[in-house]
């Protein structure tokens, strides 16, 4: 199932093409706050699921141009 986007909150520094698929770490969310998951690059698009405030590999397989969204896998999530 390949959904669209998410909006990440990254410790790693912006990939390019080349650099994809990589692994990024969540950074940046209280604990107890999670990062939604989402089908489509939209603050306000359905909710897919969570990653928790100190998740580690994320894989992001593509960016949006601005780099402010990217196409990820997370367990047995992809949006």
């Amino acid at each position: 199932m390949i959904l669209l986007c998410l909006w990440l909150m990254l410790l790693a520094l912006p990939a390019t093409a080349q650099d994809l698929p990589v692994l990024y770490s969540v950074t940046g969310l209280a604990q107890g706050d999670t990062l939604n998951i989402r089908t489509q690059p939209d603050a306000g698009a359905p909710i897919l699921g969570t990653l928790a405030p100190d998740a580690k590999d994320v894989e992001v397989i593509r960016l949006s141009e601005n780099k402010r969204w990217g196409v990820v896998n997370s367990y047995d999530l992809a949006g």
